[in-house]
């Protein structure tokens, strides 16, 4: 299934958290009806066997169109999408990929 197709089956449209897990090779986006996940419903995707994840301009443009966020930006071995206004994810794309969530 598609990130879109995942995404507008769930009806959200905010993303506030993500998480990676190295070891179980799992990706989690937690994903909520509004901005105060608290007061709104909550989803959250699992993407699984994501060990070669990477996220590319493709997923950030899918992201955009769904959620009306995300910008693209590549530089040398490190992919920076910016999800929201207060929050940087950056998604490594060496062997294993990490990601970072900078406040």
């Amino acid at each position: 299934m598609k990130l879109e197709d995942k995404i507008s089956k769930a009806e959200v449209s905010y993303i506030y958290s993500m998480n990676f897990n190295s070891r179980k090779k799992l990706f989690t986006l937690n994903l909520a009806k509004s901005p105060e996940p608290a007061t709104g419903a909550k989803k959250k995707l699992t993407f699984k066997d994501v060990s070669n994840f990477l996220i590319d301009e493709e997923t950030v443009s899918q992201l955009d169109q769904i959620l009306g966020i995300g910008e693209y930006r590549e530089e040398e071995k490190v992919k920076y999408v910016f999800l929201t206004e207060q929050r940087t994810f950056m998604f490594w794309t060496d062997k294993e990929p990490l990601i970072s969530d900078v406040v």
